[in-house]
C-alpha cells in the first residue's frame, strides 16, 4: 500500500494452530541525495569559497574510510587535475560525541586521510592542507541524529591567493 510519503508498506499474515503471525514492514521512500562531480565541486567553490562534502564516510572512531567514499574522493582528485592553480584546505569535522580533544586529533587524522587518498593521483601536496576543527563548526544540532550526521562531515575550502601568501609568511 502506497504511503503519504513516497514509501510504501508490506504486510504478511502466517496463521499456524493455535497462534498467527502478522509482519508489517515500511518502506520509506527514497531521499534524493544531490549527486556531483569535479565539474560541480568546482562551482560551489568558485562560487562558496566552500562545499561539505557528504558521502566521505569513516569507520566509527577511526580514520579508516568506509566502501563507498573512494566514488566521491575520486572525483576531488579530478577536480585538483582539472584545476591545477587550485588551493584546498580539507576540514574534518565531527559530531560531541566523546571528548572534545579526542574529536579534534580524530578529525586531524580523517582530513589527512583524505589529503593522503588524493595525494595518490600525483597531486602536488602543496596545494592542499589538511585541518581538523572537531565539534569547534557545527552546521546543526548534537542534539538528534540527523544533525550530528550533517555535523560529521568533509569540507573543501579554497584557499584563497592573499591567505596563501600569509601562509608563506609574504603578505
Amino acid at each position: 500500500m502506497p504511503g503519504k510519503d513516497g514509501g510504501i508498506s508490506y504486510a504478511t499474515m502466517h496463521i499456524a494452530y493455535s497462534h498467527y503471525e502478522i509482519k508489517i514492514v515500511d518502506q520509506k521512500s527514497l531521499k534524493t541525495v544531490l549527486s556531483f562531480g569535479a565539474e560541480e565541486l568546482k562551482n560551489a567553490l568558485d562560487t562558496h569559497g566552500h562545499i561539505a562534502v557528504y558521502g566521505i564516510h569513516f569507520h566509527s572512531d577511526s580514520d579508516t574510510l568506509q566502501v563507498g567514499a573512494a566514488k566521491i574522493l575520486e572525483e576531488f582528485a579530478r577536480l585538483m587535475i582539472l584545476c591545477p592553480n587550485l588551493k584546498i584546505e580539507i576540514q574534518g569535522h565531527t559530531d560531541n560525541t566523546g571528548a572534545a580533544a579526542h574529536n579534534l586529533e580524530l578529525s586531524n587524522r580523517r582530513a589527512r586521510t583524505v589529503q593522503k587518498f588524493i595525494l595518490l593521483y600525483g597531486i602536488d601536496p602543496s596545494r592542499m592542507k589538511a585541518k581538523g576543527y572537531g565539534v569547534t563548526k557545527p552546521v546543526d544540532t548534537n542534539d538528534t541524529e540527523e544533525g550530528k550526521a550533517k555535523n560529521r562531515r568533509v569540507e573543501l575550502v579554497k584557499i584563497k591567493k592573499k591567505e596563501r601568501l600569509a601562509a608563506l609568511g609574504i603578505f
